[in-house]
């Protein structure tokens, strides 16, 4: 299952994108509460698609420049949803940034069983972290770049 999804808002948008049973987002610009229901809306969207399969989540957050209160609130909730429906690891990737790393730790839900959290400096990084979860499609990094489904 492949597809890609852009949208954007005043300042900020999102772009959803799904290889197999991983979701590739990636955020730029300011987040308030009007994008980050879209957002919260495509991402459950996506996961219903999956039908009960495990699935991992890829973050990408170099052109992120944060979240308002309201967002990170829902940013928790969905967390915490995703818990309950069969994500088994949540792959954050930007550079350094102890500003952001802070604001994603508070926004992230109490742990749950058979979950991680994980956070990375490269795209490519977090894709071989993939490849070594039993669960995760194989070759995820190369075919990401070379537009391979």
């Amino acid at each position: 299952m492949t597809d890609r999804l852009h949208r954007n808002f005043a300042r900020s948008s999102f772009t959803i994108e799904t290889i197999d049973n991983v979701i590739f987002s990636e955020f730029t610009g300011q987040w308030a509460k009007p994008i980050t229901t879209h957002y919260v809306k495509a991402i459950k969207d996506k996961v219903y698609g999956f039908e009960g399969m495990p699935w991992f989540h890829l973050v990408l957050l170099d052109k992120w420049e944060m979240s308002s209160k309201e967002s990170a609130e829902a940013f928790s909730a969905l967390g915490a949803w995703c818990y309950g429906h069969n994500i088994k690891a949540t792959l954050f990737v930007h550079q350094p940034n102890p500003i952001k790393r802070y604001q994603l730790e508070q926004m992230i839900p109490k742990k749950a069983t058979g979950y991680r959290t994980c956070f990375f400096d490269t795209q490519a990084e977090a894709c071989d972290f993939l490849a070594t979860l039993d669960t995760s499609p194989p070759n995820l990094w190369n075919r990401r770049v070379m537009g391979q489904r």
